[in-house]
This record gives C-alpha cells, structure tokens and sequence, in this order.
C-alpha cells in the first residue's frame, strides 16, 4: 500500500469530529482508502471493537475519533494499576470537599415539578439540585429517573436506541515465584479465517486479546497475570441452566489457555487462579442493560447529551458508542458533562 494512501487515512480519520455525517459506515471508509484489502482492515477495525464494540456497518466516526485518539500519543500503561490510579481520583476528590459514599445502592432519582430533586438512596433522600448518573443512559431513564419523567418526544428518540453488545473475560494469576519472558503488554489474536462482527460475538469466538501485566506494572505487588478479553452477546449467555453455564464458562477458559499457550509456552503449569466472567457477571455487578460494557450504539450519544434538556438537573456520562467505557471514557466525557453541569448550577 503506498505511503501517501496510509497517510490520507490517518489524516481523514484525525479529522473526524462530533458534527461530521454520520451516513459513512467504518466499512465504505476502508473500502474508499484500502479496497478489497479485508486483511488491512482486520488489523485497523479489531483493536477498536475490543475498545467500543463498534462494527464495519456502523457510522465511521465511531471508529475515526476513538482511532485517532488511539494514535495520537500512544498508548501507555499506568504503573501501579487501576487500584492505585483510583485512589489518586479519590483523594483529589475530597481535597476538593467531595464526599464520597460506597456501598450505597442509588434506588431512584428524584424527579419533582418536572426538574430533578436528588437521589433516593438505602431509604432516604439526598437532595441535590444536579444529578449526574454514570448507570448508562438506558437504566438511568427506564428505571432510576423512571419513563414518566419524560415527554414523549425524548421517549421516540430514546426508544430507537440498542443497547450495545457485552463482554467476556478470563483471568489468569501465576503462582507466586513464576515467571515468563517478555512478550508485549497487548495481543491480539484470531485463528478466524477472516474478520467477522458476528465472529467476535460468538460463544465460541477465535478471537480474543490478552493483556500482560507484570511485576514492574504494579510495583507494590509484583505478580504475573494475563486477562483475556471477548466480545460478547448477552442473551447468549443468559438462559443458560447452572450445568450448562459453568460448562460454557470452562469451554472458554480451555480456548484462551491454548491461544495463551502459543506465546507463552507452559504458562498452564504456572498458573494457581482462573476466573471467568461473562455478560450475565457484568450485569450482576454493574446492574447495565443486558450486561452491557460499551453502553449503546452511537444514537445514544443524541440521547446522552440532551438529558437535561428533557429533565433540568439531570446529566448523563457513560460510553455511548463513541466514547469507550472505563476511566479513559469517563475521563474523556467526564470533563464535556462537567462544563454542562457547571454552567447548569451557575445559570
């Protein structure tokens, strides 16, 4: 592929923004730069649909910004890990006289003369003239601001909203003392013929990605451990009896320990904890719609960001099909949501 070719690519994808048309799908903007090259676009589309859940028929800017955010400055590994990384995010919140309440199950949010009051938490009200809900935007309307608290043409819109696709995840922890060469931070593999949307989903996908964390990752512990992570759909997991899902559960540990087994050889000798969790496991733990770890498909964003227009007050931050799940998403729409909601209290 000529070097100019890759270099409008790059360009036309960094170009991308909020406002451009949403009619271009991921899959016309491979084919307009790398035709009939789907090995050029396995190796560009992969990686972001472990990010978002995106797929090659939904528009390219869901692909274009979370890419271009991707390539901008790299993408780096934060030493300490995610528990240290959140306590820095917590501590910074109470110098600034903010308190924090865990363990504290939201039941509703207070919705009184059409603008919101406060939270409903372990039975009493907590009163707040703002509210922003991170519980994705189909639970936040549904079921905590509940769909009376809408006219209904916010609910039309809201209702051709979907719900996008979960995820599943295996872990493996190495006995204290193991050890095993280098081999990267990020792998991702697939034996799949070629690169497949509905592949990725299946129970039984051939493609995966391992992350690699090693001592140096996490100083104050260090250990070895590999995650493996899939795509995955929700209500192919959810009607499973008890038998057959510890079943499927095992079936997917065996897959990722053979794809594991061919970059880090005899790693299943080393390993002393496996633990699995699928889209019924995220469901259970974050209460999401359908176990859902990327929110929903790109019309969700419209939803997500017009909240309080429909109900003052009310502000929603979360992964809408463009922005990615997880404190990098939070992070990256936390900060737009946060002008919203300051302009908001001082108006």
């Amino acid at each position: 592929i000529a070097r100019t070719v890759v270099e409008n690519f790059f360009a036309t994808v960094g170009q991308m923004n909020f406002y451009d048309d949403h009619s271009l799908t991921t899959r016309e903007l491979f084919e307009q730069f790398f035709p009939g090259r789907s090995d050029v676009h396995r190796l560009l589309m992969e990686p972001i649909a472990y990010a978002n859940g995106s797929t090659l028929d939904e528009p390219a800017i869901t692909y274009g910004i979370v890419f271009s955010n991707f390539m901008n400055k790299g993408v780096y590994t934060f030493q300490g890990g995610t528990d240290k990384l959140i306590g820095m995010m917590a501590e910074e919140l109470r110098q600034n006289g903010v308190i924090i309440c865990t363990g504290a199950k939201v039941d509703r949010i207070v919705v009184e003369g059409g603008k919101v009051r406060g939270v409903a938490v372990g039975g009493r009200v907590i009163s707040a003239p703002s509210v922003v809900s991170n519980s994705g935007i189909t639970n936040t309307v549904n079921n905590l601001a509940g769909r009376e608290a809408f006219d209904s043409a916010f609910l039309d819109q809201f209702d051709q909203v979907k719900v996008n696709n979960s995820s599943c995840q295996v872990y493996f922890g190495l006995r204290p003392g193991e050890s095993f060469d280098n081999v990267g931070d990020l792998l991702f593999t697939s034996t799949a013929r070629e690169f497949s949307s509905d592949e990725m989903l299946d129970m039984e996908t051939r493609s995966r990605t391992f992350s690699i964390y090693y001592p140096r990752t996490r100083p104050e512990h260090p250990d070895y451990t590999v995650v493996a992570s899939m795509n995955g759909n929700y209500d192919d997991w959810a009607f499973l009896d008890k038998a057959a899902y510890k079943a499927a559960k095992q079936a997917m540990i065996e897959r990722c320990f053979v794809d594991l087994e061919r970059y880090i050889p005899g790693i299943r000798a080393q390993v002393d904890w496996v633990e699995a969790a699928t889209p019924r496991t995220f469901n259970r733990y974050t209460l999401h719609t359908k176990g859902t770890s990327f929110g929903t498909k790109f019309e969700g964003l419209g939803i997500s960001r017009s909240i309080f227009k429909a109900v003052p007050g009310l502000f929603h931050v979360g992964s809408v099909g463009i922005i990615m799940s997880g404190w990098l998403g939070a992070i990256n729409y936390g900060v737009i949501v946060a002008n919203d909601v300051d302009s908001y209290l001082r108006s």
